[in-house]
């Protein structure tokens, strides 16, 4: 999600911040607390593709 419109996100780990920033703001936090552990897996596969989009 964090890769697509309107939630769009670069940079390191950004599916996670993406789920910790709508936690944090009050709204649907339960779904995305479900969906923490899986966007940390996901951002941890795409990690070297993160970090070449990065320096680039």
């Amino acid at each position: 999600m964090s890769k697509t419109p309107p939630f769009y996100t670069t940079g390191i780990y950004a599916g996670t911040r993406v789920d910790v920033g709508i936690i944090s703001s009050g709204g649907e936090g339960l779904v995305f607390l479900l969906d923490l552990p899986f966007s940390v897996v996901a951002d941890t596969i795409m990690l070297p593709k993160d970090i070449y989009d990065k320096q680039n």
